[in-house]
């Protein structure tokens, strides 16, 4: 089974999955155009995505770029997609879980690089890299599968583990909050435009924190492309009503994750975020 097979065959499997880039969803005034949560329509942006930006406003600090979504899944692991996003990191116990997220995860990186980048409207990619495990160093499976899908793609990007944790917190909860000094960057690797590859998205804390690092660090351009958007089980709900709109694997343009990215940055404050 080839990897677009594999695609359709996981997608084929989800319970409920929607892409994030669905056209159907993109004039819903009830989600946030920077990370497609939800935030209700009377409000420019949802609350954790207010937080970034008056934060970044007042340190001076960009946030990133443009940021996409591959699929929307459930935070608490009740569709595939959300088991995945736990699944993948499991090195111990239950290899085959971890194998068979791990290698689903491979297959929606390799159709959306493949398919729907050149849609991305965004200058040649320098380097790929991404998120690490805050948490454990033993979790940081996700740059052997970024890695993976390099390989087989034909523009031959480059992929360098640019970020690596200060401190890892173990199983220590920590409060999601917008900090570049949760990272250190190898800077003398950082130019142009910098692509983190993100697992999972539940605040964008973390990988906005990132983002704000890499362009300290050198970075022109950022994207940051999360391969799932989680939301919880009362959000989820909201969303129901879309389920016949389904990320539907090989040549739809209209559920590329892309679509909806940059927001209008017009309505954002020219601090944190580039005009483009």
């Amino acid at each position: 089974m080839n990897l677009q097979q594999k695609v359709d065959a996981y997608l084929d499997s989800q319970r409920f999955l929607l892409s994030a880039g669905n056209l159907s969803l993109l004039d819903l005034q009830e989600l946030c155009p920077i990370c497609r949560g939800n935030k209700g329509s009377n409000f420019d942006f949802c609350y954790q995505c207010t937080g970034h930006i008056q934060n970044a406003g007042v340190n001076n600090w960009l946030l990133a770029d443009r940021t996409a979504f591959i699929c929307y899944g459930e935070a608490k692991g009740k569709d595939q997609l959300g088991s995945d996003m736990h699944n993948y990191k499991k090195n111990e116990i239950q290899q085959h879980l971890q194998s068979e997220a791990k290698s689903r995860i491979v297959s929606l990186l390799y159709h959306t690089f493949s398919h729907y980048w050149d849609e991305a409207n965004t200058p040649e990619i320098t380097v790929l890299t991404a998120m690490p495990s805050l948490r454990d160093v033993n979790r940081n499976q996700l740059m052997q599968s970024v890695k993976n899908v390099a390989s087989r793609l034909p523009n031959n990007l480059v992929v360098q583990q640019l970020l690596h944790p200060r401190e890892l917190r173990g199983n220590k909860e920590r409060e999601r909050v917008l900090d570049p000094q949760l990272f250190c960057v190898d800077s003398d690797q950082v130019s142009g435009h910098v692509v983190i590859v993100e697992d999972s998205w539940v605040t964008g804390a973390n990988a906005q924190s990132a983002a704000i690092a890499l362009h300290q660090a050198g970075a022109d351009y950022v994207t940051i492309l999360s391969v799932a958007r989680l939301l919880y089980e009362n959000v989820m709900d909201s969303f129901k009503l879309q389920e016949n709109h389904r990320f539907i694997a090989g040549g739809r343009p209209d559920q590329s994750p892309f679509w909806s990215f940059p927001p209008n940055t017009a309505q954002l404050p020219p601090t944190p975020f580039r005009n483009h």
